[in-house]
């Protein structure tokens, strides 16, 4: 996934957030000083759903944003007029809100991670330390770092070893 895709989908899990948070807990003062949570949110995730379109190439997520577009949009409109004294059947915004998260969710952590050759070695230039990674006899991943100071540090499972630099393995 883009990055830019990844960081869209992001701010639209946000906003499905605050959206679910702001309407689940019943003394939110979202209507207090001028504030309209529920119509800023709402019009966010249309907005987001709408930006984020033209960016996905797959066509079952772009099938979703428009549905989530036109649906943020309904809702919308019955939040401004209820706002307006015009109070029409509220939606269940709670369960609206989880059901697209959801469906966002773990689409937006894909990623493309490759895991890490057996061996390979890296150097980082500024401090002229090494890293190795590799596999001791029971196959379990070990990344040593060797710097300057003829000391090794052997990373493994969570365990900081340190050894002199000619006894790492």
């Amino acid at each position: 996934m883009k990055p830019i895709l990844k960081w869209q989908y992001d701010q639209i899990i946000k906003e499905l957030l605050l959206l679910q948070e702001h309407s689940a807990d019943q003394s939110c003062p979202c209507e207090s000083d001028g504030e309209r949570c529920v119509r800023k949110h709402l019009l966010s995730i249309e907005a987001l759903a709408q930006e984020t379109l033209p960016m996905e190439e797959n066509q079952e997520f772009k099938d979703k944003l428009q549905i989530l577009a036109t649906e943020a949009k309904m809702n919308r409109e019955k939040e401004e007029k209820s706002l307006c004294g015009k109070p029409e059947e509220a939606p269940n915004l709670v369960d609206w809100t989880r059901n697209w998260r959801k469906q966002f969710g773990a689409y937006s952590l894909a990623c493309d991670v490759k895991p890490p050759p057996s061996q390979s070695k890296i150097q980082d230039k500024s401090s002229r330390t090494h890293y190795q990674l590799t596999r001791d006899k029971c196959g379990c991943k070990r990344r040593n770092r060797s710097g300057t100071d003829g000391r090794s540090v052997v990373l493994r499972s969570w365990t900081l070893v340190r050894t002199h630099h000619g006894l790492s393995q």
